[in-house]
């Protein structure tokens, strides 16, 4: 377990900030303050970071996506509730299995989490870890049997729940992207799609998905022909989406795309 600060360990403050749709702070505009942190604490001579107490998925996502460019390993702590959710509602599980995808170096409950919702919560999530997992920092979690898949299931999230998917699975009709989606995510959820499937042509058809994405039940598999959209949308979605294969950008560039936000390509 990595100490902590200030003995190596750099902090990464979030305070009491709130991302959109919840608050004021744009999801980009929070990742570079936490770039900014990092680049500090790195000049500072810290060989890793941590993110403490965390309260939300999205906080979580932003701390790691603004920290990359330190090139410093991040650890990550959430806060827990006594109904075993953040603050923010954010299922620990779909938060372990996301931040591990995208990087994190390891992820535990915070010294202020609910005693009982840690007990109840570390034997679920344990079989899940690919990184180092802990109840309280310094309670490290000894390493549990992995949980047993499929081959070729797919592990998918939203900020809400973890999804896991069969080889196959039958999207939605594409969704396109507006400021209110409400009907139409409600109407696909009625129906007996596996996923849905959003249609991303701009970047702000990114960010207006990513206005409405707390309202979706199901996976998320985004849908494009431009590079720079479908990277938006990866960044802003608060989960581990699959991006759809036909897009008609280069296979090359969605396996990176995939690898750098912890997606899938199918």
């Amino acid at each position: 377990m990595p100490p902590d600060p200030p003995e190596g360990c750099g902090a990464l403050i979030c305070g009491d900030a709130l991302i959109e749709p919840f608050g004021p702070v744009h999801f980009i505009e929070m990742a570079e303050r936490f770039a900014l942190q990092a680049r500090r604490e790195q000049a500072a001579g810290f060989s890793r970071l941590r993110l403490e107490d965390a309260p939300s998925l999205a906080l979580c996502r932003a701390a790691l996506i603004g920290a990359r460019g330190s090139g410093l390993p991040v650890d990550i702590t959430m806060r827990l509730c006594e109904d075993g959710r953040s603050p923010a509602g954010s299922s620990p599980l779909a938060s372990l299995v996301t931040l591990q995808a995208l990087g994190a170096a390891s992820f535990g409950f915070s010294a202020g989490s609910c005693p009982q919702a840690v007990r109840e919560e570390a034997a679920r999530l344990a079989p899940w870890a690919d990184i180092p997992f802990f109840l309280r920092p310094g309670e490290r979690m000894s390493p549990a049997e992995p949980v047993s898949l499929d081959e070729g299931s797919i592990l998918a999230a939203c900020e809400s729940e973890l999804f896991v998917l069969e080889e196959e699975f039958e999207y939605s009709e594409p969704v396109t992207c507006e400021l209110d989606m409400s009907e139409d995510i409600l109407e696909i959820e009625n129906c007996s799609n596996d996923v849905l499937l959003v249609r991303v042509d701009t970047a702000d058809d990114a960010y207006h998905f990513s206005l409405n994405a707390h309202m979706a039940r199901l996976p998320v598999a985004f849908s494009s022909d431009s590079e720079e959209a479908l990277e938006m949308a990866l960044a802003l979605f608060n989960g581990r989406a699959v991006i759809d294969s036909l897009s008609d950008v280069p296979r090359p560039v969605l396996c990176r795309l995939a690898r750098e936000y912890g997606a899938y390509v199918v």
